[in-house]
């Protein structure tokens, strides 16, 4: 039985279909320090670390309003999932290279002394992100479980499924998502389940999974198949 936190989730938009594909083929990319999306979490790693790690980023929220809001384009993007194996780590500490984000007031990281230690360590006001993070290290890292190409560095998880948010079919790029996925899942006997969020009925100020969503309505619709 897998554990209750072998679920994580990564929010995106999909502006950049070559980006989305990516995540499909290769993994979820790494990112710099300097592109973390919070200026005062890149100045606390000195110049040395800038350059030796990199960062891929999930979360433990399904469905999160905020996150549909910050990182999938405000519904227009998805919320792409993934499954950890079940004998994974479920406490998410320094025994996993998966580990927990801890949110803690200045004092508290301020007293961190390892760039390493620090990337999993972060300001209060991010807690609502529910984040768990991979750190890639430059002069020590494992090939099974990173992928490099062409500088770039992906961490390597396979996408269990992948869901809509209520604006996507907005997206410009809908038309060639959907076939990504349609052309992924023929070239491949683990096949990636889509479905999609919508607005829940009962209430205006919250979202729920769409049951009547189809995805192979959807490729005929936009004539995939």
């Amino acid at each position: 039985m897998a554990n209750k936190r072998s679920s994580i989730y990564k929010y995106t938009n999909l502006k950049n279909i070559n980006n989305f594909k990516c995540i499909l083929d290769h993994g979820v990319y790494a990112c710099p320090c300097e592109l973390l999306n919070d200026p005062f979490e890149w100045e606390r790693i000195d110049e040395h670390g800038k350059g030796r790690y990199r960062i891929a980023c999930f979360s433990f929220s399904r469905n999160s309003k905020l996150m549909w809001g910050h990182y999938a384009d405000g519904h227009r993007g998805c919320m792409i999932h993934f499954v950890l194996p079940d004998d994974y780590d479920s406490s998410f500490t320094s025994s996993n290279l998966l580990r927990k984000v801890n949110y803690e007031n200045k004092i508290g990281y301020d007293k961190i002394s390892s760039d390493y230690e620090r990337l999993y360590h972060k300001d209060k006001k991010w807690q609502y992100e529910n984040e768990i993070r991979a750190v890639f290290d430059l002069e020590e890292h494992d090939s099974n479980q990173w992928e490099i190409i062409d500088n770039l560095v992906f961490y390597k998880i396979k996408v269990q499924s992948i869901f809509f948010g209520c604006e996507t079919f907005k997206e410009d790029n809908y038309k060639q998502v959907l076939k990504v996925i349609y052309d992924y899942n023929q070239n491949h006997s683990r096949k990636i389940k889509v479905g999609k969020f919508k607005i829940k009925e009962s209430s205006k100020y919250a979202f729920e999974q769409d049951n009547e969503f189809s995805f192979e309505d959807e490729l005929r619709r936009y004539k995939i198949i």
